[in-house]
């Protein structure tokens, strides 16, 4: 017995402690590089103070990363590594009961001179399990934390499997202080980590180098975050950005900087259609089938993205973002060479092998349904079998892509006949709520898919957690489904039963994803160590890593990639 249980933790340290080698792209960086200041621009506003408000941004989350204790952090392959910082170890020891031990670094202070300790944990536990957010979900799943080995381990033990327990600790805040905090009242939270923060506001975060921390790193001693941040004028500032905007304005300001160094990749978003579950309209699903194939989302595609050589592809999972090695629909992005992008034809057929109804687009599959359903075609548009005329409320979400994208479906469900009115949102979130709580017959949206697929899954199966993005849907199955994964450490085991959850969530048309935005990576030639990769949370993990020099090269490269992110 005994011997079984060292052979499972050596298994579990050699995965844990995996690190893929990949090539870095350099800026003629040396072996010693000078203190500078790196200008950091970030895709959406600084708000919040903890990753397991609610209320914070993807930026804010992500650069806390930077200034909290973690366990695991992302690699710029997109896969979780032990950051090898406050917490040194994570290692799972036991399956029955699921248990795994933090091994902490000694001799580290807050930034308040207050020493790190294992306590912090325990604590951080305790506030995060009563915090009514889908990032505390694990934390409920633990039953015991139990100091040991001098104050320098923790060990968690679970209550039930737990299959993404690798991204629990993470950004742990300091003790005794609110899992939140008001605006601006990150810069005063104690921070513990490369670097800390000493001034905050919605737009822009100053943060400089820990001195004590123990690593030794060649990074920025100064970094400047700010939103949307354009590119310098003076080619001899450093800088790093990554956005979201990918259209031939962006493409243009990048070319006037001939030795800038970028990567063209995908994100971690997927847009989608989300429908009501208690409006007349769309808790029919003969109408919520129809108005799903009858979208031309390849001719979408060409429409936001047709000038610039580079485009997304339909959507094919309702669960992963295309890059995502789990992604079910090939190899995600498809680079081009041309001025233009190539757009994938649209599949056709409108039947599967058993018979069942095909998740591709085809209008005049939608059209058969309608008349099979009783929908009748008049000049005045389309009639319900009841008589009453098809008018969809379509709530849309705050961003231009999401507008720009409602506005395309509107032109595209006219030629079903099917009218709409379209309302603004100021956030995704709140735009899912109107179709939750029958305000809106349709949502259209982008959501982060995470880490692991239960980050979306979790806004068909309740309770409804602020950030849990609820739509009031429950799809027969699914919650039982949902859990099942959740208590399936194998990754091949629990893997198909997400499978079993993404195929049950189209089929049954209540959402229909649609593509996956595009994402460009832009950093200066002076940087050394810079690894291209596909989202925020990648290129901001790898900071610490980076090194500064005079630029060599001149020469500029745009890279397309559809490197996965997830790892069980």
């Amino acid at each position: 017995m005994r011997g079984a249980g060292r052979a499972l933790r050596l298994v579990a340290v050699l995965a844990l402690g995996a690190v893929l080698a990949v090539p870095v792209a350099t800026g003629g960086a040396t072996a010693t590089s000078p203190r500078y200041t790196l200008t950091l621009s970030l895709p959406d506003a600084l708000v919040g103070c903890s990753v397991l408000d609610p209320a914070s941004s993807p930026s804010l989350r992500t650069l806390l990363d930077l200034v909290r204790p973690s366990a695991f952090l992302t690699s710029p392959t997109g896969v979780l590594a032990g950051s090898q910082g406050a917490i040194t170890s994570a290692e799972l020891i036991s399956l029955s009961p699921q248990t795994v031990v933090y091994t902490l670094a000694g001799n580290l202070r807050w930034s308040n001179g207050h020493p790190w300790r294992a306590q912090d944990l325990v604590d951080w536990w305790r506030a995060a399990r009563a915090q009514p957010s889908v990032a505390s979900d694990g934390y409920r799943a633990i039953t015991r934390l139990r100091i040991g080995a001098g104050g320098t381990q923790v060990t968690a033990t679970f209550a039930h499997p737990y299959s993404p327990w690798a991204l629990l600790f993470h950004d742990v805040g300091y003790r005794g202080v609110p899992v939140t905090c008001p605006k601006g009242g990150l810069a005063a939270e104690p921070s513990l980590g490369p670097y800390r923060v000493v001034a905050a506001s919605p737009d822009r975060v100053v943060l400089v180098r820990n001195a004590n921390w123990p690593v030794d790193r060649q990074d920025p001693s100064r970094i400047v975050a700010l939103v949307n941040a354009p590119l310098p004028a003076q080619p001899t500032s450093t800088y790093a950005s990554y956005s979201l905007t990918v259209d031939r304005a962006q493409v243009d300001a990048l070319s006037a900087h001939a030795t800038d160094l970028s990567h063209l990749g995908a994100s971690n978003g997927l847009e989608e259609v989300l429908y009501a579950p208690r409006r007349p309209l769309t808790r029919t699903l003969p109408l919520r089938e129809a108005l799903s194939i009858g979208m031309d989302r390849t001719a979408m595609l060409t429409t936001l993205w047709g000038r610039v050589t580079f485009s997304p592809s339909v959507a094919a999972s309702a669960l992963y973002s295309q890059g995502d090695p789990e992604y079910p629909g090939g190899v995600g992005h498809v680079p081009t060479t041309s001025s233009t992008t190539s757009t994938v034809p649209p599949v056709t057929s409108t039947t599967t092998p058993g018979g069942q109804a095909s998740l591709a687009d085809c209008v005049t599959c939608a059209r058969a349904v309608l008349r099979t359903a009783g929908y009748r075609r008049t000049p005045a548009g389309l009639l319900s079998p009841q008589g009453a005329r098809v008018h969809l409320v379509v709530a849309y979400g705050p961003s231009d892509l999401d507008r720009a994208t409602a506005n395309l479906l509107a032109t595209q469900w006219a030629a079903l006949g099917v009218s709409t009115s379209l309302e603004a949102t100021h956030s995704e979130r709140q735009a899912v709520s109107e179709v939750a709580t029958s305000r809106a017959d349709v949502a259209v949206v982008e959501r982060q898919t995470g880490l692991s697929p239960a980050t979306m899954v979790r806004a068909f199966v309740g309770p409804a957690y602020p950030d849990a993005y609820a739509t009031g849907i429950v799809v027969a199955g699914v919650p039982a489904l949902y859990h099942r994964a959740l208590d399936t450490f194998n990754a091949v085991t629990a893997r198909s039963v997400w499978d079993q959850i993404d195929h049950l969530l189209m089929a049954s048309f209540w959402v229909r994803p649609l593509f996956t935005p595009p994402s460009l990576e832009t950093w200066s030639p002076d940087l050394g160590g810079v690894v291209a990769s596909d989202t925020l949370v990648e290129l901001v993990d790898q900071i610490p890593s980076w090194s500064y020099a005079a630029p060599t090269s001149t020469t500029t490269t745009v890279r397309e990639s559809a490197r996965g992110r997830r790892v069980h």
